[in-house]
């Protein structure tokens, strides 16, 4: 009867035991998932995007390996997501949404911002995804490019009034 007790003991002991080490790693991943500045941005250093593939690539091909990257861990995520509630306004889309609003991720190839037009447009579209959904602090820039470009006066004055205006700013170099 003895032996029976403690074996019973132990059986339960084992459970509770795997039963904290299961809330324990599900609270764990719950606070990983939580898109933040740093894990984003943690993340976001995984990418890995060819110079070879980077001389030919469109937004949307860069915008698409950021996801897959993004996927890996947060959720949910949506690409081209809509920030105007006016159907008539549906081209008003940020590239990247994460936990729905919880932050917004705007892509753009540092090869195309040497046209002002586009370097305004950016700018523009910032205060627009503030405005509608993001606010302070929960809208990124991801600016991606050699790094010949990440030095080039340009993007520099682009950053500084990236950050000025309460946004994040990443430069992810293709290797």
């Amino acid at each position: 009867m003895d032996i029976f007790i403690q074996l019973t003991i132990s059986i339960i002991i084992l459970l509770t035991a795997a039963w904290a080490m299961y809330q324990w790693m599900t609270l764990q991943q719950n606070i990983a998932q939580k898109p933040t500045h740093h894990n984003i941005l943690q993340t976001l250093q995984l990418v890995k995007i060819p110079a070879e593939q980077y001389a030919n690539a469109s937004e949307a091909i860069i915008e698409e390996q950021i996801i897959k990257t993004l996927q890996k861990k947060f959720n949910p995520i949506q690409r081209q997501f809509s920030v105007s509630d006016n159907h008539r306004l549906k081209r008003e889309r940020i590239d990247v949404d994460l936990a729905e609003g919880a932050f917004g991720i705007e892509i753009k190839l540092a090869k195309t911002l040497k046209d002002s037009n586009e370097r305004h447009r950016l700018l523009g579209q910032i205060q627009l995804y503030q405005k509608r959904r993001y606010h302070q602090k929960n809208l990124l820039v991801v600016i991606v490019g050699d790094e010949k470009m990440s030095q080039d006066p340009k993007i520099q004055e682009l950053r500084n009034m990236i950050e000025a205006n309460h946004c994040y700013f990443f430069y992810l170099f293709f290797q």
